[in-house]
């Protein structure tokens, strides 16, 4: 295996393989957690983490700001940033996405709401293995109706830490 193809599983390795996001593909001009996982002249491939790691594309134009620059000067292997979604085509499952429509404050705000939501995650992972059921299957049965009353996973958990379990069977989780 060359080095290359070791960096990409080892990018792989550290996106998430469960899927948070309820939709099975992200909508036009929804902000979505990209890791940049392989560089080419002509775009990057970027696995969406909130996707189960679903492979979307950003074409060299919608990450270069001008012509005198290089994908290199934006993207390096393993980073994790904010990408907006350009096209979506369900039938093939592709989707493009755009590292140049997206607006600082509003990068700062979802890699934010990400680290919460991952905290959140790995905390539903612990409960998950101590009620011996897969982590999508939490996600599926009582996780989701958990963050729409909450407004996320981290608040779920802060909220039991603050007021006690009671909340929680007051929802029938």
């Amino acid at each position: 295996m060359s080095k290359r193809e070791e960096r990409v599983d080892d990018i792989k390795r550290n996106v998430l393989t469960v899927r948070i996001a309820r939709k099975e593909l992200p909508d036009i001009g929804e902000l979505v957690v990209g890791t940049v996982y392989r560089i080419l002249e002509h775009g990057v491939y970027v696995l969406l983490d909130e996707y189960g790691g679903m492979e979307a594309y950003a074409p060299i134009n919608e990450v270069v700001q001008s012509w005198f620059h290089e994908i290199k000067d934006y993207l390096r292997p393993g980073q994790k940033t904010v990408f907006r979604v350009i096209r979506v085509d369900a039938r093939r499952r592709l989707v493009d996405v755009s590292l140049r429509k997206v607006r600082e404050e509003e990068k700062k705000e979802k890699l934010t709401r990400w680290k919460r939501t991952l905290r959140g995650v790995k905390l539903l992972e612990l409960v998950a293995k101590k009620l011996n059921i897969p982590l999508e299957t939490a996600l599926r049965e009582f996780g989701w109706k958990l963050e729409d009353y909450y407004g996320d996973f981290l608040s779920i958990f802060e909220n039991v830490v603050k007021y006690g379990p009671d909340d929680l069977r007051k929802l029938g989780a």
